[in-house]
């Protein structure tokens, strides 16, 4: 048998809890105030006896009003108390339904609904969130993969009916290097996605080595690039260190790809409220018309994704910006702030 639901309970409840005294009350009322009236002879003998009430006729009535009014008030109360959960279960559904979109927003409910309401809230931010990574995620690889696989499968048909070795050899090469393609794109779309997943995050880590390491890996892809690093002893920070690491290091590979070979300097500043990481090189520069739209998804740098990713970890820490030409009409400057 179904089980009564909790706001008939409540009702019953309230009901009991206020009923009860006025009924009692009423027989207090109806037992004791009676008013009974003796004739007596002049030797104190008993004629009659003449019991009068002395209960007004309004105090039933006023009991049934009161009774009443108290059955719609408590109705109303276990309404208002029972209407956040409804509307939990209704959201719950909307959510099984796929729909991420609507909040419960319990404002004028008690402190303990409303708690309960807001840590539910917050539940749904982190479900949107985690969706919208894994759309994001689904697209980017759909659109970043989508040519290099294309023309990997293209190169091996084309590979399988050669007869020539060296032209094998040359396809061979090609292939591989459609694989490094795909291996760096695949490492920027998790570094992504990592990204986004991790914004919130506030895990203290030093600077100082993270910076040092990239560069030394950046050394050894390009050793016929100068890189100088300047960074003080130790800058501890609250930030997500990979994503950090990953988005300098795609700083410092931009200045070195499009440095045209010029040294590249990484300079770490701290501040009282800010750490700064600038990354200069002294090559052609970056057009005017391309600044604006330099830090949008898929506009060509680095496969689409390096800096979109440094803007991210920006939004997320705290900004950047990208300065060119610095002078001479030469030059690149990339700033990143992370905030304290």
């Amino acid at each position: 048998m179904r089980r009564v639901s909790l706001r008939t309970q409540l009702v019953v409840l309230g009901l009991v809890a206020t009923l009860i005294p006025l009924g009692v009350l009423l027989l207090v009322v109806f037992g004791v105030e009676e008013d009974e009236t003796v004739d007596t002879t002049s030797d104190g003998e008993v004629i009659d006896a003449i019991s009068e009430s002395g209960v007004s006729p309004w105090i039933p009535i006023t009991a049934v009003a009161l009774a009443i009014a108290a059955t719609g008030l408590v109705w109303w109360w276990a309404k208002r108390a029972v209407d956040p959960i409804e509307r939990m279960t209704e959201l719950t559904d909307d959510v099984q339904a796929g729909s991420l979109d609507r909040r419960l927003g319990l404002d004028g409910a008690s402190v303990e609904i409303r708690a309960l309401g807001e840590s539910f809230d917050r539940m749904l931010d982190r479900l949107a969130a985690a969706s919208a990574v894994e759309r994001r995620l689904i697209e980017d690889a759909s659109h970043e993969l989508r040519t290099p696989l294309a023309a990997l499968a293209a190169r091996l048909e084309v590979a399988s009916r050669r007869t020539d070795p060296s032209d094998i050899a040359d396809d061979i090469a090609r292939c591989e290097a459609d694989v490094d393609r795909l291996r760096n794109t695949l490492d920027a779309l998790l570094a992504s996605t990592r990204t986004r997943q991790s914004e919130l995050e506030q895990v203290d880590n030093d600077l100082v080595p993270i910076v040092q390491r990239l560069v030394d890996r950046q050394r050894l892809v390009s050793p016929s690039v100068p890189i100088t690093v300047e960074t003080p002893g130790s800058v501890v920070i609250g930030v997500d260190g990979p994503s950090v690491e990953r988005a300098v290091a795609n700083l410092v590979a931009n200045a070195v790809e499009h440095g045209g070979g010029s040294p590249v300097s990484v300079d770490v500043v701290e501040t009282d409220g800010a750490v700064t990481i600038t990354v200069t090189d002294r090559g052609p520069g970056i057009a005017p018309d391309r600044l604006p739209t330099i830090f949008d998804r898929y506009s060509g740098q680095r496969h689409g994704l390096g800096l979109a990713l440094v803007k991210q970890v920006a939004e997320a820490y705290g900004d950047v910006e990208i300065e060119s030409p610095i002078d001479d009409g030469r030059g690149c400057r990339a700033v990143l702030r992370l905030r304290r």
